[in-house]
């Protein structure tokens, strides 16, 4: 098959590819400098200054658009210091692959800081699914992104209901803190909510 860096496509039957992403994970922050200079790396989330996680500079992360068949091939370079990480591909079966499903100690080592790690896998499980990291709290903190795997209109049986399925189209939902997420949970053990409730919701980031 094709080898892409970008498989968002309208899917035809019988062509497949292989889909390749890089993943560079690192420490950002939102409302940093780049927001200063109203560049394309600005993260400004709430409008609050904090700390978070990132993967290539972008939360939510990079968007995985692919078709049923194709090949999902992803490097994952943790540049987080003093942290490891992982990837989890939610919704994905990981039949006959179940080292890539990204569990730490399940289904492989984590990635240690400094270190890269390669997940390859079918995308058989046609849906709207999403990625995110497997360690600690670092979901919460900006390691997560949509993950779409498109049918042909012949396999697809809801495929005359809408006109378009387009990349803009998906919605990004999170619950978001002020600050990184150790510092809040799990909160009094009581039944009071305080230090559980997020400050903000986010939608795309």
């Amino acid at each position: 098959p094709n080898v892409e860096s970008n498989c968002a496509r309208k899917c035809v039957d019988g062509e497949t590819k292989t889909c390749y992403y890089q993943f560079h994970i690192e420490h950002y922050t939102t409302m940093g400098w780049p927001c200063d200079y109203n560049s394309s790396n600005c993260i400004q989330a709430d409008g609050v200054e904090r700390s978070i996680h990132t993967v290539n500079r972008m939360m939510p992360g990079p968007k995985i658009e692919v078709c049923e068949g194709d090949t999902v091939v992803v490097d994952v370079h943790n540049e987080i210091v003093g942290q490891e990480v992982t990837i989890h591909w939610h919704g994905i079966w990981q039949t006959g692959t179940p080292h890539y499903d990204g569990v730490p100690f399940v289904t492989q080592c984590p990635i240690f800081s400094g270190n890269a790690f390669r997940y390859k896998w079918k995308a058989d499980n046609p849906g709207t699914h999403f990625w995110h990291s497997h360690t600690g709290f670092q979901k919460m903190d900006g390691i997560s992104g949509s993950l779409i795997i498109r049918q042909t209109s012949s396999r697809d049986h809801h495929s005359s209901a809408f006109n378009n399925d387009l990349s803009e189209h998906v919605i990004v939902l999170n619950d978001w803190h002020h600050y990184l997420t150790s510092e809040t949970f799990p909160g009094p053990m009581r039944a009071s909510l305080i230090g559980k409730l997020p400050n903000s919701l986010l939608i795309n980031g």
